[in-house]
């Protein structure tokens, strides 16, 4: 087995969602709602070694591809799906390709999983779960009344 390791750097802000698509681009999404797409293979901000933050290397500039002010409150997690990449944000939206968009909970969606083709699950800082048509934007199912927060969610 192969292990690798490396820090990503961006400007001075919190990563909450990372993820690697398979046209070989690295999203990486902050807490103050930049998305910036990097080229893994060109080094991506990739540094060798352990997490500090007195590290001060900037991002190489062939790395940086692109980087979009997305949201306010920023970004709480990032999902490959249909069309490409699908955001929660802390304002409790989901963004989705093509500018597709939708209030999809009262606080920030902290965790996001394709069912299939058709059907989103979210869940939020709100204590619920819901279930989406995300094509036409209309929630199938809700599970409410939890004790915390919920975090993340995974299909499996």
């Amino acid at each position: 087995m192969l292990f690798r390791s490396g820090v990503v750097r961006c400007p001075e802000n919190r990563i909450y969602g990372l993820r690697f698509l398979e046209d070989g681009s690295l999203w990486v999404a902050d807490d103050r709602g930049n998305l910036q797409q990097m080229d893994w293979k060109a080094g991506a901000g990739l540094q060798p070694g352990e997490w500090s933050s007195g590290r001060t290397e900037a991002v190489p500039p062939n790395a940086l591809l692109s980087t979009k002010k997305m949201a306010n409150r920023g970004f709480l997690c990032l999902v490959a799906g249909p069309g490409g990449l699908w955001a929660g944000s802390g304002e409790g939206a989901v963004l989705g390709p093509a500018g597709k968009s939708w209030q999809a909970h009262s606080m920030g969606v902290s965790g996001m999983a394709f069912l299939d083709e058709a059907h989103l699950v979210t869940v939020s800082f709100d204590r619920s779960l819901k279930i989406w048509e995300w094509a036409s934007e209309r929630c199938i199912y809700t599970m409410e009344g939890g004790t915390a927060p919920l975090w993340d969610v995974q299909v499996l």
